[in-house]
């Protein structure tokens, strides 16, 4: 079985520390909690997580020049990052999404909206690992996801783009991996 999604929290606060991980951890995610700047930077390169929640106000390094550093990065610059900040100034907001954030989420927050918000988020992050007009190839299978085409040992096969969409989120979800194809209910082993 393919490990959980890895989600890092960054945050000095100990009390939304606990209340992040508890949650998300409850909800599936594997998750790694720093409280600085500079924590986290190494513990992102490192680790590679799908997604990173961002406090602001931390010590030493905050979390804008943290946000900027990770997409100045060919490593971690598609690394989805929601600041989760107390700052609610306009301004605020609109430099934190300009640095490079994909979302920004004002304290206090509903736990609730934030998982949802985490999750449409690496939805759409994994959705988009895949264009229009690439083509995957996985052993004798070719996948062209934006003609509705599948070709097993050179013979073409279509289906609609729900079917697709599933045989490619198959192939390439770290959690699923090839094996799957065969329950999706559009292929056989």
């Amino acid at each position: 079985m393919a490990l959980s999604q890895l989600v890092v929290v960054v945050e000095d606060d100990e009390s939304i520390i606990e209340l992040l991980e508890y949650n998300l951890l409850r909800e599936g995610f594997r998750v790694e909690c720093v409280r600085t700047g500079e924590e986290a930077l190494s513990s992102i390169k490192n680790l590679q997580p799908d997604l990173v929640l961002l406090d602001l106000m931390l010590p030493g390094m905050n979390g804008l020049a943290v946000c900027n550093n990770l997409k100045k990065h060919n490593a971690t610059e598609n690394i989805p990052i929601i600041m989760v900040t107390a700052m609610d100034d306009e301004a605020d907001i609109i430099k934190g999404l300009e640095l490079g954030a994909d979302d920004y989420i004002t304290k206090p927050f509903s736990i609730k909206v934030l998982i949802a918000r985490v999750r449409a988020l690496l939805r759409r992050s994994e959705e988009s690992l895949i264009g229009e007009h690439d083509i995957l190839s996985i052993e004798e299978i070719l996948i062209h996801p934006g003609k509705r085409q599948v070709m097993v040992n050179e013979m073409q096969i279509f289906f609609n783009k729900n079917r697709v969409w599933i045989i490619t989120f198959s192939c390439t979800s770290s959690r699923l991996g090839v094996y799957p194809l065969s329950n999706c209910g559009c292929c056989s082993r």
